[in-house]
């Protein structure tokens, strides 16, 4: 047997004991060329031709530092890399629907808002608020007795009843009295009687709306002045030959009273009633009455229907009541608007969120290969102990460095490269998609209107 089946016989029989590789040398002398090499770990296979455990063994290993790769670990790295790469690829894929949903989200509330935005630009609210405010203002030393004020029997469809009334006793008395002057039968001729009455009508109307008019613009100036002196107090004046009393008033105080209007139709009204009453009183039910009685109630009929749209005309109570109802329409449409932009921004966010929860599972597929890699190299350096026993420290950084197209796992580490520019753009569209910025816009808008 020779030296070297020697030395392999005796490793045999010393199991997993390190043996020194040994040649033939001078005469039948034996040298040592090289130290005892350790075997391969269980879990790092060996190269072709190398002795590892049990019955294998290879050259012996020099330590490295923990931040280097040998070349088993920088293979091992490249094809999780290789795989990492092929399932960053697939990562828009993945993501397709639920990007999709967020870019429709994002139409929707990109709407919404603009609508919003496209309302507060035209003012419509802060001027309705302004025309309000105007009127408050405008009112504001009218004391007790408010311009504003209207009867309620003389506002909505209260009016309309004296007036509809008179048109239609005109109306159908005048058609019979042009149907006997014009003898009209019962074709167009007769249906043509009506319009006098229908003109009539038209002419109270005006009457009524100018009496009114000029009315309340000279009531309004007499009864708002300062101090005046009353047609009593002349008299009196006149005949105790000094000088009348001059009455005040302050702007908190009830206005000048005004007698003239209220005495005539007053007057009217009585005498009218007065007069049927005393006929009544000497005449039968199947009387018609003196022609000058019937006159006088039809008069007042008239004059009443007047005097009532008399009354009901008040620009003050218009102005006002339009002010107020434009201001409620404008809030009603901001907050129409702003509960829809809240709930298609709410909606974005939701999508968002999915598309975020999409890209992050494809995030996890991707560095899932390269921590099982990095995995399997840290129990395999626990095992054969060259590369020390502490792990290189972990990255504080981002664990996937798109830019660098890098997974970065250890501080330090030269690592292949993966690809992950496929990531990169879902992530950068599902930024550029966000609900963050509509959701800004809404509530700047907001916040001016409200502020207003």
């Amino acid at each position: 047997m020779t030296a070297e089946d020697a030395v392999r016989q005796s490793n045999a029989n010393n199991g997993h004991r390190h043996a020194m590789p040994a040649r033939r040398g001078t005469g039948s002398e034996l040298r040592l060329l090289s130290p005892p090499a350790r075997t391969c770990p269980p879990s790092a296979p060996c190269a072709d031709g190398i002795v590892g455990a049990p019955d294998q063994q290879r050259r012996e290993r020099e330590p490295y530092p923990p931040d280097t790769l040998d070349n088993a670990e920088a293979a091992e790295l490249i094809r999780a890399a290789v795989a990492a790469s092929a399932e960053a690829a697939r990562a828009p894929t993945l993501a397709e629907r639920a990007v999709r949903e967020l870019f429709a989200c994002h139409g929707r509330s990109d709407a919404a808002a603009t609508k919003l935005e496209s309302f507060a630009a035209s003012g419509r609210l802060p001027r309705a608020r302004a025309a309000m405010a105007e009127v408050i203002a405008r009112h504001a030393e009218d004391g007790p007795e408010d311009r504003r004020h209207r009867p309620k029997w003389a506002s909505g469809w209260l009016v309309l009843v004296p007036v509809l009334a008179a048109t239609l006793f005109d109306t159908l008395y005048f058609a019979k009295v042009f149907q006997r002057i014009t003898d009209a039968g019962s074709g167009w001729d007769s249906v043509l009687t009506y319009l006098p009455g229908f003109m009539i009508a038209g002419a109270l109307a005006a009457t009524a709306h100018w009496t009114g008019q000029a009315l309340l613009r000279g009531r309004s100036l007499a009864e708002r002045r300062d101090r005046r002196i009353t047609l009593w107090a002349r008299i009196v004046a006149a005949v105790r030959r000094r000088p009348p009393t001059v009455q005040q008033r302050t702007p908190k105080d009830l206005p000048w009273p005004q007698w003239t209007l209220p005495a005539l139709f007053g007057g009217l009204v009585l005498l009218t009633v007065l007069v049927w009453s005393f006929y009544r009183a000497q005449s039968s039910d199947a009387d018609t009455g003196p022609p000058f009685a019937v006159a006088l109630l039809l008069l007042m009929l008239t004059v009443s229907a007047i005097a009532i749209k008399v009354v009901h005309h008040n620009p003050f109570a218009d102005a006002a009541r339009a002010a107020e109802r434009d201001v409620q329409r404008a809030e009603k449409r901001f907050q129409t608007l702003v509960e829809k932009s809240s709930d298609a921004v709410g909606e974005h966010a939701a999508a968002e969120q999915k598309a975020y929860a999409a890209l992050a599972e494809a995030e996890g597929r991707v560095l899932g290969h390269l921590e099982s890699a990095w995995t399997r190299i840290l129990e395999r350096r626990d095992q054969h102990g060259l590369a020390g026993d502490l792990a290189p420290p972990f990255a504080a950084a981002d664990r996937a460095d798109a830019a660098a197209g890098v997974a970065v796992m250890f501080d330090g580490m030269a690592q292949p490269p993966v690809r992950l520019e496929p990531l990169a753009a879902v992530r950068a569209t599902v930024e550029a998609y966000g609900a963050d910025a509509v959701r800004q816009r809404v509530h700047r808008v907001v916040a001016a209107l409200t502020r207003e």
